[in-house]
């Protein structure tokens, strides 16, 4: 696949909606197809429409199609409609190029379909590796609770105080925290729920990135199956994986 090369742009100003906040940034992409070029991206902290705001403006040009895939919900008032504005300031942009949504719910695909969107639905679980994320037999459960998602004050993970036995797997992002400012952060929850478990050590760089085998071994040792909850439903933060059954 030949793009052409982009200026160095460090700024942390963005032009675009669409633009990323830092150009030295990371985001997440997978390449489908190189010809035509056919790219699943997913929105993060500081990109806005993920990975598209990077490479789109590479192949500008060119006939493009990004499959995007929310990492959060979409379906409180008025998460959809920022989505839309920053899809069709894209657009604009990148008049030979397509954006088809991927909803996680039926309702995430209709409020997309409303604003005249290419979306089907396909919630991201259904793209798991299963090679890599699995059930392995015969592991000791040693966690009532397991959180993966990052260390951010809206998470709420101070409601996972009276919870025994819970982990922790999270990230280092750099648009949220410089590095002392995640290390104040990680110390405060520390202090806060003494009997969790975190699991990422800390590094100069901001925390240890777990390779998916290792990310993969702490959910299975929770006392019974997982399911991810929505903050604020049933009082407790999100991506909290909590007792369901267990086979």
């Amino acid at each position: 696949m030949n793009l052409p090369k982009a200026p160095a742009d460090t700024t942390s100003a963005a032009k675009r909606p669409w633009e990323p906040t830092d150009k030295a940034g990371s985001t997440w992409s997978n390449l489908l197809c190189a010809d035509p070029l056919i790219i699943h991206a997913s929105p993060s902290i500081g990109f806005p429409l993920g990975s598209a705001g990077v490479i789109g403006p590479l192949a500008r040009d060119r006939k493009a199609y990004f499959l995007v895939t929310s990492a959060w919900t979409i379906e409180p008032p008025g998460h959809a409609q920022t989505l839309i504005d920053i899809a069709r300031s894209y657009l604009r942009d990148h008049p030979p190029q397509r954006l088809i949504f991927l909803g996680n719910t039926e309702r995430e695909r209709q409020l997309m379909a409303e604003a005249g969107f290419e979306v089907i639905t396909l919630n991201k679980n259904c793209l798991v590796d299963d090679v890599q994320f699995h059930p392995i037999p015969g592991v000791e459960p040693i966690y009532d609770a397991v959180y993966n998602a990052r260390l951010a004050p809206e998470k709420r993970l101070e409601l996972a105080v009276e919870i025994e036995r819970v982990a922790f797997i999270y990230f280092y992002n750099s648009f949220e925290y410089t590095v002392p400012q995640f290390h104040a952060e990680h110390a405060r929850m520390q202090a806060m729920i003494l009997r969790a478990r975190f699991i990422n050590e800390l590094t100069p760089e901001g925390c240890q990135w777990l390779p998916p085998n290792r990310i993969n071994e702490v959910p299975n040792r929770v006392s019974v199956c997982a399911c991810r909850l929505w903050k604020g439903r049933c009082g407790l933060p999100s991506n909290i994986c909590l007792p369901a059954c267990r086979s």
